[in-house]
């Protein structure tokens, strides 16, 4: 403990969070997941350039599109299990202009299809 007490004095509770976790934390608070703020918009947010933004995301293995794509795969998932709603209908909320794209999307995500994915996983 005394060993490392200097650094642990030193840091600031809450720094250590990922940009990662971050960024989740600001998307999730948006109204609606289409509004997302671009890039810019985001590092500006958190007072640094865009390009240090991208090469923190980097360091952290993923990147703006990666995170919004985790977040609509998250969402759809809560959708799919508590069977909110129909798939054209998910697909519409999440951005998907058709439930084609949606479908290729989800099974990329979970290795299912939604409709698989609600009959196995709805409560």
């Amino acid at each position: 403990f005394l060993q490392d007490s200097p650094a642990d004095l030193i840091t600031i509770p809450g720094e250590e969070i990922s940009y990662r976790a971050k960024i989740r934390t600001q998307l999730m608070q948006q109204q609606e997941i289409l509004r997302c703020p671009d890039f810019e918009q985001l590092a500006t947010h958190f007072n640094i350039s865009s390009q240090t933004l991208r090469r923190k995301l980097k360091t952290e293995g993923t990147a703006y599109g990666i995170i919004k794509d985790e977040i609509r795969r998250d969402i759809a998932i809560d959708k799919l299990s508590s069977d909110a709603g129909s798939v054209d209908s998910i697909a519409r909320a999440l951005g998907f202009s058709e439930s084609r794209s949606f479908t290729r999307a989800f099974r990329k995500w979970t290795g299912h299809s939604p409709s698989e994915y609600k009959t196995i996983y709805s409560h």
